[in-house]
């Protein structure tokens, strides 16, 4: 991949992480853009995000390679005409957005959206992801659909996908769905630094796929609220509910309880029947009338009986 560099940054080469360590992340914050409305949702976000957390937020776009039939048609420079229109469209962001407090920077990449995501991400060594969900074809297909998902999946990082403009400027609920075979070990940190500036109410949810789960279900999740309790979260409510498709439950819930933001920990393989990596997670951030926060640790998971009491919180 060619890495067109448009500001400074930081050069150190970056190696992937399957762990986070936030310690070890610069205060930056990767916001794709693809210049639609969809793009403008995420920086108004990741502008929010940056007050928080004291930290740079960084433009990324991509720019594709033509494709050879293009290539055939095209002028020479055409890419190179498309690059200066994207630089120019950069730098308008830059200077509406900046300021207040927030330091901005862009960076211009060549190849495909969710891999110059994931190679920008490591490039400034950031701490989050912010990109929308929608949108509309500009000067480039966009940072939509798979891209999403893809990023998703391959980011050593929190994402925060974001499909519709906020209906509010604060966090003051977050719902975090639980999958009891991973729980949420590497959610709490984030949750305890959100807690202290937004003292949000966090409410965790789980699907119990029989009625006769659900009391060993409240308990799992009781345990998960403890342990957030010994953080100093003071404000944890559980929720389970009974059947269904679990996408459809967690996005209903989020509606009727007027969350603010959704919470999930997603995983490379299947978890309780089929969440929450793959068409869970998709369909919530794809139908989420709320920004998603998504993390996907590298965990392998220890038990395969449900809710047991050893199961990690």
């Amino acid at each position: 991949m060619q890495v067109i560099r448009l500001d400074h940054v930081n050069s150190e080469p970056c190696v992937h992480q399957h762990r986070i360590n936030m310690k070890a992340r610069q205060k930056k914050i990767i916001v794709p853009v693809d210049f639609t409305p969809s793009s403008d949702c995420a920086i108004d976000l990741a502008m929010k995000f940056a007050l928080l957390h004291g930290s740079e937020v960084v433009f990324v776009h991509a720019l594709e390679s033509l494709a050879p039939l293009s290539e055939f048609f095209a002028d020479n420079d055409l890419l190179e005409r498309k690059r200066v229109f994207a630089n120019r469209l950069l730098d308008k962001i830059i200077a509406e957005r900046g300021g207040k407090g927030i330091s901005t920077s862009k960076l211009l990449f060549e190849g495909k959206p969710y891999k110059v995501i994931l190679d920008a991400c490591e490039e400034v060594n950031a701490e989050m992801i912010v990109m929308g969900t929608w949108g509309t074809h500009a000067i480039e297909s966009g940072m939509i659909g798979s891209n999403v998902n893809k990023v998703v999946r391959g980011a050593s990082v929190p994402v925060v996908t974001v499909s519709r403009p906020a209906d509010k400027g604060q966090i003051d609920k977050i719902l975090v769905a639980v999958d009891p075979e991973f729980g949420i070990r590497e959610l709490r940190q984030f949750l305890q630094a959100y807690s202290k500036v937004y003292n949000p109410v966090v409410e965790l949810i789980s699907i119990a796929f029989y009625e006769k789960d659900v009391d060993e279900l409240r308990r799992y999740l009781q345990k998960q609220s403890d342990a957030l309790h010994q953080q100093g979260i003071v404000n944890v409510q559980i929720t389970v509910r009974v059947g269904g498709i679990i996408s459809d439950a967690i996005l209903a819930y989020a509606k009727e309880g007027g969350h603010d933001m959704i919470w999930m920990e997603t995983h490379g393989r299947t978890g309780i029947a089929g969440w929450l990596l793959g068409s869970v997670t998709e369909e919530v951030l794809q139908f989420s009338p709320v920004p998603v926060l998504s993390l996907h640790p590298e965990r392998e998971v220890l038990h395969t009986t449900f809710y047991h009491s050893n199961l990690p919180i």
